[in-house]
């Protein structure tokens, strides 16, 4: 079992959020040509799609187009509510903020969500752990690339950085 990470910023996920998630699609097609990976794993899932008003997944449609699989690992609202995952709005609510926050209120919001990313990570690696596969490609947020490598790692699953920051 092998994963190999890929940090970006989520809008490059999204097919037909912005203009370059082509770009996108292009260097996670040449990925998985070079690599030959078995599934595309991504922290992502459906609601999300439909918030952004985004057409699919970038990495669903490829890993469909090849005929590997694909898993969505990151927990949607119905899922973070059972395993105690606060959203930003919920966090600034509990914080006594009103919607539009400052830019202090925005920091100490940031500071608690990330308090909760051991969490959505061992969440992340559980469904990851649910498939049988060789190797996989996880498209994951850049700020996680480091956190989650290392998680990998203590569950010794074979782990390699592709790239950090993926940009266009």
């Amino acid at each position: 079992m092998k994963v190999l990470l890929i940090g970006l910023n989520h809008s490059f996920q999204l097919e037909g959020f912005n203009s370059e998630w082509e770009l996108f699609k292009n260097y996670l097609s040449d990925r998985c040509l070079e690599e030959n990976p078995d599934l595309i794993a991504e922290e992502l899932n459906i609601e999300a799609i439909e918030l952004w008003k985004a057409n699919d997944s970038v990495a669903r449609r490829i890993a469909n187009s090849l005929g590997i699989g694909h898993l969505f690992c990151d927990p949607d609202s119905s899922e973070r509510e059972k395993i105690g995952i606060k959203s930003i709005k919920e966090i600034a609510s509990d914080l006594g903020y009103g919607h539009a926050l400052t830019s202090q209120e925005s920091e100490k919001v940031e500071i608690m969500d990330k308090k909760q990313w051991d969490k959505r990570e061992k969440y992340w690696l559980s469904r990851l752990l649910e498939k049988d596969f060789q190797k996989c490609i996880f498209i994951v947020g850049s700020d996680h690339v480091d956190s989650f490598y290392s998680k990998l790692k203590e569950n010794k699953i074979e782990t390699q950085i592709l790239t950090n920051n993926w940009k266009p």
